[in-house]
């Protein structure tokens, strides 16, 4: 290990502010100054330290530039819109290529903040002013992006600009969409079948519970906004008996008891969120994990016993997990890094038809919706 010098202390001050997702001002926090003073070195001011972040910025774009400016072949691009938790939205952009070794390199081109709507025609022109920076109007091979529809007119701008300045670009060839993506919005379908059938026991509404009050949790952007989801549904009893359960620490505690009881490690009860089908499929299966437990913490209060689900409810939700395990395991396929996953596209389609050709739905799962 190199000695450290201050070049290097504020360097890696830098990397702490930035990859722990602090405020510059920390520096100039007593407590923190009274850590750093047991060292020799300098800690910068708020505004010196963001001056010397910002220089690093600069030098790592300009080698960036100089890197991609030397790939001899194509490069592939995607593309996704994401939203933080304090509703920021950032069009990121991750450029792909395979080196003169045969070996994939990856790197982040952009994480534009948007502001305004994220039309297609908007999100097109911000990507080919990245495309231009960057040196790559004349390297392109594909664009992966998902499927929402304002990508459907992103291609089409992305096109026109390119004929209109007598490049070549053609969508119906270069857009790939991204094949988890189409995984998920298959199986949030499928999960609308417990998000529709109704519990065969009463009504459960929860209206009139003290401890209805939202999971602090989930922010509202991942509720279900769906009108056509069926309050007294399998998958509505369990994620609202889930909630409340979460929200109160007598609750967790008697869960955390029970799991003693029957034997079973205690973990958390998990609650899913709209984005992602996979969070509903682990809200399910934890939920049958401790069952035993899960349910004799329902029975100890007597507003949660109408969560309580039949032998015949659990029986859909292991039908439903039995259904979706191995789109589970095809996601995680998909997540690897650092290997191209294009080549892996027709084998996944294929295993997963297989799959649901040969999934008896009679036989696993008997949903009858009307």
């Amino acid at each position: 290990m190199q000695p450290l010098t201050q070049s290097s202390f504020e360097k890696r001050l830098i990397d702490l502010v930035i990859l722990t997702d602090q405020p510059f001002t920390i520096v100039e926090e007593a407590s923190l100054l009274r850590f750093l003073s047991v060292t020799e070195f300098k800690v910068p001011r708020a505004d010196a330290l963001k001056n010397k972040a910002m220089k690093m910025y600069e030098q790592k774009l300009l080698e960036t530039k100089q890197r991609l400016a030397v790939v001899k072949g194509k490069v592939s691009l995607i593309l996704d819109v994401w939203t933080s938790v304090n509703h920021f939205a950032f069009h990121g952009i991750i450029v792909q290529w395979i080196d003169e070794y045969w070996e994939l390199q990856e790197l982040i081109l952009t994480l534009d903040i948007l502001e305004g709507s994220h039309s297609g025609v908007k999100l097109a022109q911000s990507f080919v002013k990245v495309l231009e920076e960057f040196g790559l109007m004349n390297k392109i091979a594909a664009i992966t992006s998902d499927n929402a529809s304002n990508y459907d007119t992103f291609f089409q701008e992305v096109q026109r600009i390119f004929t209109e300045r007598g490049l070549n670009f053609n969508e119906k060839d270069q857009r790939v969409r991204c094949l988890a993506h189409i995984v998920n919005l298959a199986c949030q379908d499928a999960l609308k079948v417990l998000k529709k059938q109704k519990s065969t026991t009463g009504t459960a509404t929860g209206s009139e519970d003290p401890q209805s009050e939202s999971d602090p949790e989930i922010s509202g952007s991942e509720s279900d906004n769906d009108s056509t989801l069926e309050s007294n549904s399998i998958y509505m009893k369990l994620k609202t008996s889930i909630g409340k359960i979460r929200n109160s620490v007598l609750h967790r505690e008697t869960l955390r008891r029970q799991c003693q009881a029957f034997g079973l490690k205690h973990n958390e009860l998990v609650r899913d969120n709209s984005t992602r089908w996979n969070s509903t499929y682990h809200m399910l299966k934890r939920a049958l994990k401790l069952r035993p437990s899960f349910e004799t913490t329902l029975r100890s209060a007597k507003h949660l016993e109408k969560f309580i689900l039949t032998e015949q409810d659990w029986e859909q939700v292991r039908g439903m997990l039995g259904l979706l395990k191995p789109f589970k395991k095809m996601t995680l396929n998909l997540e690897h890094k650092g290997i191209p996953t294009m080549s892996l596209s027709a084998m996944i389609y294929i295993q997963l038809y297989n799959h649901l050709e040969s999934y008896s739905v009679i036989k696993h799962i008997n949903f009858n919706i009307t």
